[in-house]
């Protein structure tokens, strides 16, 4: 694969705490993300698709608040 193939369901790391748009670094290279959720600095977000050269990331694992209670 080559091109958006082999980046759409990537995994790439955020460089900055941002919401919104901010850079992630994927395989040696930083890149222009857009994000709806809050992402944190260091977060390893999935890449669901890209406009142009900005990367549509989401979270990769979603982090309950600490009081939060599980559900079963």
């Amino acid at each position: 694969m080559s091109g958006s193939e082999s980046i759409v369901g990537g995994i790439a790391i955020a460089i900055e705490p941002f919401t919104g748009d901010g850079s992630v670094k994927m395989e040696s290279e930083i890149w222009t993300a857009h994000s709806a959720a809050p992402i944190e600095k260091n977060q390893e977000v999935r890449v669901c698709a890209m406009k142009g050269l900005v990367l549509v990331v989401e979270p990769l694992a979603e982090v309950p608040p600490p009081d939060s209670e599980l559900q079963t």
